[in-house]
Formats: structure tokens, C-alpha cells, sequence
């Protein structure tokens, strides 16, 4: 029964650190994961017939502003990634 139980633990322990891999997501920079999060206001420029572009520039744009450690073409490709999703 030991045997049986060693068994479960080697097969159990690969599927635990590949939970906790894909816990800790794709490994976007902090950007990236800012234009993502901040894709809803592109999408409201959007509403208001501002082009896509032009929307996520704007996030870009204030975010770069705001935060110099940020990347303007990592936050675009994030803002871009959150409209589509």
C-alpha cells in the first residue's frame, strides 16, 4: 500500500507545480498587464467613436505620464489584448 501511495505522490507532485505555474499566468510585464487593465476606459473612447488607435494611445499615453516605469508600446499591445478579449 506504501508503494501505491509513493506512486500517487510522484505523479501528484508534477500536477501541483503545473497548477501553480499556470496560477501565476503568462508572465506579461507590468505594462502589458497595465493597457489590459485599463483597456475599459480605450473602450469607452471607443463608444464614442474615438478609433481603436487612437483609444488605447490615450491609455498609453496618461499611463506613461503618470508611471515613468512604465513602457508605452508594452501598455498599447496590453490595451489592444483587452479589447479584443
Amino acid at each position: 500500500m506504501n508503494a501505491t501511495r509513493g506512486k500517487t505522490a510522484v505523479v501528484g507532485v508534477p500536477a501541483v507545480v503545473l497548477l501553480m505555474l499556470m496560477s501565476v499566468g503568462c508572465g506579461h510585464s507590468s505594462s502589458w498587464q497595465y493597457g489590459y487593465d485599463h483597456s475599459g476606459s480605450a473602450g469607452s473612447l471607443i463608444q464614442m467613436n474615438v478609433p481603436e488607435d487612437s483609444a488605447c494611445r490615450s491609455v498609453a499615453g496618461l499611463g506613461t505620464r503618470f508611471d515613468s516605469k512604465l513602457d508605452y508600446d508594452e501598455v498599447m499591445e496590453g490595451c489592444f489584448a483587452g479589447l479584443r478579449d
